[in-house]
C-alpha cells in the first residue's frame, strides 16, 4: 500500500486538475457571437471608408493606405479590384502603393502585368515591386528592363534602384551600355539610388565618354 498510496493521490488531483480545466471548445455564447458580429461590422465598415479615402487628395488618403497596409486580409481582393476599375488613375496608384506596403509575394506577378500593361499606373507598379523583398519581384522588374516599350523599361530599371539591393548593381552598371540616352540616363539614376558605391569609377569615366550630353549631366550631378 506504501507504494500504491502516491500513484493513486496523483491520479486523483491529476483528475481534479482536468475537471477544473476542461478542453476548450468553440465560444457559443449567444453576447460573445454578437460581439464579434459587431466587430466584423466595424472592420468592414473602416475597410470600405479607407478604400473610399484613396481618392481623396487630402492626408486621409495618406491614412487611408497605412490603414489599409495593416490589414492584408481584408483589403488585398479590394485593393486589386480598385487598380483593375477604369479611369481611377489617382485612386488605383493610392491602392498600389498600399499593395506594395503589404509586401505580399502572391501580388508580384499583378504588379508586373500592371508595370508593363498599364503606363498611367507603370511607375507606381516598379515601386511597389521594390518594396516586396523578395526575389521574384527583383526578378519580375530585370525581366522588363528590356521591354520593347522604353517607358516600361525605364520605370523597371528605377524601380531596381528602388530595391536599395546592391546585388541590382551588376545588372543596372551593364544597362549603361544600352543603345537608348534614355535608359542610360534612367540607369545612372537608379545606381545614384542606389548610392555609387562602386560604380563610381565607372561613371566618372562615362562622365567623358557617354554621346548623350543629357546622359553626361546626369552622371556627374549623380557624383556630386
Amino acid at each position: 500500500m506504501k507504494i500504491i498510496f502516491p500513484f493513486i493521490f496523483v491520479l486523483l488531483i491529476s483528475n481534479s486538475c482536468k475537471a477544473q480545466n476542461p478542453a476548450k471548445v468553440p465560444e457559443t455564447n449567444p453576447h460573445f457571437l454578437i460581439m464579434e458580429a459587431q466587430t466584423n461590422q466595424k472592420l468592414q465598415d473602416s475597410l470600405r471608408n479607407n478604400l473610399g479615402q484613396l481618392a481623396s487628395e487630402h492626408g486621409d488618403r495618406i491614412l487611408a493606405i497605412q490603414w489599409l497596409s495593416k490589414h492584408p486580409q481584408i483589403a488585398r481582393a479590394p485593393l486589386r479590384d480598385i487598380i483593375l476599375e477604369p479611369n481611377q488613375t489617382w485612386k488605383a496608384s493610392g491602392a498600389i502603393k498600399a499593395l506594395g506596403m503589404i509586401g505580399d509575394v502572391e501580388d508580384v506577378v499583378f504588379l508586373q502585368e500592371i508595370l508593363q500593361n498599364n503606363l498611367s499606373l507603370s511607375f507606381e507598379a516598379a515601386s511597389a515591386l521594390a518594396n516586396i523583398k523578395e526575389a521574384t519581384s527583383r526578378e519580375a522588374l530585370l525581366q522588363l528592363t528590356d521591354h520593347p516599350n522604353e517607358s516600361v523599361a525605364a520605370n523597371a530599371i528605377i524601380g531596381l534602384g528602388l530595391t536599395q539591393d546592391e546585388t541590382m548593381r551588376p545588372h543596372l552598371e551593364k544597362l549603361l551600355d544600352s543603345p537608348s540616352a534614355t535608359l542610360r540616363w534612367k540607369a545612372v539614376h537608379a545606381i545614384g539610388l542606389l548610392g555609387t558605391g562602386s560604380s563610381e569609377a565607372l561613371l566618372r569615366k562615362l562622365s567623358q565618354t557617354d554621346p548623350d550630353q543629357n546622359v553626361r549631366t546626369k552622371i556627374n550631378s549623380v557624383l556630386k
